[in-house]
This record gives C-alpha cells, sequence and structure tokens, in this order.
C-alpha cells in the first residue's frame, strides 16, 4: 500500500493554482506563517538566558 504525504506548502500552492486571478500574496502569508511555527517548535519554550541576553544588550530583562 502506498501512502502520499502532501506538505502544507504543497497543498498552498496546488490550491492557489486553481484561481488563475490569485496574486500569491495569501500564499506568501500563509507560507509565513508556517515558517514561523516550524521554527517555534523548532526552539521550544524561551530559555532564561536567552532572555538574560536581551536585557544585557540595553533591552528588557525578564525574570521567571
Amino acid at each position: 500500500m502506498t501512502y502520499f504525504v502532501e506538505t502544507l506548502n504543497r497543498h498552498i500552492i496546488e490550491q492557489e493554482r486553481k484561481y488563475p486571478q490569485a496574486t500569491g500574496s495569501f500564499t506568501a502569508l500563509l507560507t509565513d506563517i508556517a515558517l514561523v511555527g516550524k521554527i517555534i517548535s523548532y526552539y521550544g519554550e524561551p530559555k532564561p538566558d536567552w532572555l538574560n541576553i536581551l536585557g544585557k544588550a540595553g533591552g528588557i530583562k525578564y525574570s521567571w
């Protein structure tokens, strides 16, 4: 039995092809949102020492 996995990006592009009047701006937005989701899932929750670097640079220092 063969399984076909359709990625989110492939699905978005195939759906966009159905509408010739599409400009691609919504596709770009959805692709960016998907990328942010991947980045968040990779890094997980913010680490306290990562946040302390922001405090040393003169920004807001967060305490947990």
